[in-house]
């Protein structure tokens, strides 16, 4: 042989030989096939429209794609089929394998032997999660399944089928009615219910509670899966009523990242002021026995209709006589007693000699005033009881209802007073000795009118007598504050009438020290009769015959 023929045979005989080692081994790999296998499925939900790419290679994925999470409770079951089978339809006769996914939603079915096998998604078992939208088919995979590298066997195959879970927003807007100050909005707090049944019960599930943002008075929540829910509101901010109605909405399975818009408005819960005599006005004086005006009013809530209750109580004091005179209007509209409002006969409170009115309002009877003012006037009158200056007070209630919760307000403490002043009657002397005896009469300046004996205003010949004491002393009670005149139309014996006294009636002038009326003592005149005149008569008979006895003599020296 030629010395190129047997480099070449050599060359030749060196390449079988290494085929001959390596060959045995790779026909081992990829021929013997083990005998049993296991499937771990690893299934996933995503949030986004698109679905993420994964390679299912039958291989361990190092994380999680991005945009995707595990999902517990969804059900696979695993038929055995023909190891050419290529049909996805569930076989007849043969018996699934049936795992649930775990928290960190894997199934691992283990022990199963080697061939192809059949995947379905059970999405009508028992548990499964709400709000998820198939989007894993039937599938056939081969346990063991052979490497990427075509070479070994993967006995763990592991697949990612994935799911859309389809998320909702819902978005509550809430409205406070009747709120105009500046600055940040009140705080409003609702929680947030999920319901398996539309109508709602008390033990659904509570998701959270969620504060109304300040600035848009707005609430937002998301990641809403498929199913019935329902706001409640759980705080009012204070001086609105609690809305306790159910805002009820649905997340459907079309529902992907659709916010649902809601408005829900607070209303102030009524208030309540009182006033005398005029709106407005906390003070007022009268005389005892005559009438002051009470005026009490209120906001007609937006919501009046949805009210069970609107009760307005007024308390009053010991001093003060309840004179009737009852007006209650919605607006500027009469209201009719037994049609539209019941009132409780003012009777005196258990121990007191105080009354109670109570107007019991029909919240029908309000609807189509809103906004307006209920108001509930009546007159009552200071009786004899009434201790001078001290501060007769009245306040109002008012206790509303709605949806069961009753809502209070009590009015500020508007007040009348009657007062007085005291007198003393004195000489006017060095040692201005108290005078009994001395009568006056009251007149209110410019009007002509005297102070009658019931604290009224009338006649001269009628009026009311006030005599001054053993000790010089008296006086005046029961006087609404203002100025008046004392006129004396007697005077003590031995002294001169005096002219009229102006005084003040104010808050404190009773309990003030008592004002000295001065009168001056009359002239002494010499008596007529008796030994006067005895005195007179000599005196001037002496004087006469005294005289005549000039004149004879005179006439006898001529």
């Amino acid at each position: 042989m030629s010395k190129k023929v047997k480099v070449f045979l050599t060359a030749l005989l060196s390449i079988l030989i290494l085929f001959g080692l390596t060959a045995p081994n790779s026909a081992q790999a990829a021929t013997v096939k083990p005998a049993q296998g296991t499937l771990t499925i690893h299934k996933l939900q995503y949030h986004t429209v698109l679905a993420p790419v994964i390679n299912n290679n039958g291989l361990a994925l190092p994380s999680l794609p991005t945009g995707t999470s595990v999902l517990p409770g969804v059900t696979f079951k695993v038929y055995k089929v023909a190891d050419d089978a290529t049909a996805t339809t569930i076989p007849g006769g043969v018996t699934p394998v049936s795992l649930v996914t775990d928290a960190q939603g894997l199934a691992a079915f283990t022990d199963l032997l080697a061939g192809r096998y059949l995947v379905v998604e059970d999405t009508t078992a028992a548990g499964t999660p709400a709000g998820i939208e198939s989007f894993t088919p039937n599938f056939l995979v081969d346990v063991p399944m052979m490497n990427p590298d075509n070479v070994s066997w993967n006995t763990n195959v592991h697949v990612y089928p994935k799911n859309q879970l389809v998320l909702g927003k819902a978005q509550l807007t809430k409205g406070f009615q009747g709120y105009s100050e500046a600055g940040p909005l009140p705080i409003a707090t609702f929680d947030l219910y999920k319901s398996d049944s539309a109508d709602g019960t008390a033990d659904d599930t509570k998701i959270g509670s969620y504060p109304t943002d300040p600035t848009t008075g707005k609430i937002n929540v998301e990641n809403l899966t498929v199913g019935h829910y329902y706001f409640v509101e759980s705080f009012a901010p204070v001086g609105f009523g609690l809305n306790k109605t159910p805002i009820e909405f649905d997340i459907n399975i079309d529902d992907h990242n659709v916010t649902k818009y809601f408005t829900d408005n607070n209303f102030l819960y009524p208030t309540i002021d009182k006033s005398v005599t005029t709106i407005g006005n906390q003070h007022d004086t009268a005389n005892i026995n005559a009438l002051n005006t009470w005026i009490i009013q209120s906001t007609i809530p937006e919501d009046i209709a949805d009210y069970e209750s609107y009760i307005i109580t007024d308390q009053l004091e010991s001093y003060l006589d309840y004179e009737d005179a009852l007006v209650v209007k919605a607006g500027n509209t009469p209201l009719t007693s037994g049609t539209h409002y019941t009132l409780d006969t003012p009777v005196p409170v258990v121990g007191n000699a105080a009354q109670k009115l109570i107007v019991n309002i029909l919240p029908s009877a309000l609807v189509g005033h809103e906004g307006q003012k209920v108001t509930v006037e009546f007159k009552t009158s200071i009786n004899d009881t009434a201790i001078m200056d001290d501060l007769i007070e009245n306040e109002a209630t008012i206790v509303a209802t709605l949806d069961t919760t009753s809502y209070t307000d009590v009015s500020e403490k508007p007040e009348v007073h009657t007062g007085g002043k005291k007198f003393v009657k004195v000489g006017k002397t060095e040692d201005s000795a108290a005078l009994q005896g001395a009568e006056f009469k009251i007149f209110k300046a410019g009007t002509g009118l005297y102070l009658q004996p019931d604290w009224s205003w009338g006649s001269k010949g009628s009026a009311r007598v006030f005599t001054s004491g053993s000790d010089g002393k008296f006086e005046v009670t029961g006087l609404a504050y203002g100025d008046y005149t004392l006129e004396e139309t007697k005077a003590p014996t031995g002294y001169n009438l005096r002219g009229d006294v102006d005084f003040t009636v104010y808050l404190g002038s009773y309990a003030a020290t008592a004002a000295k009326i001065p009168n001056s003592p009359s002239l002494l005149l010499p008596q007529t009769g008796g030994m006067g005149t005895i005195v007179f008569t000599v005196v001037g008979l002496g004087l006469m015959v005294g005289a005549v006895k000039l004149y004879k003599k005179d006439g006898a020296e001529e």
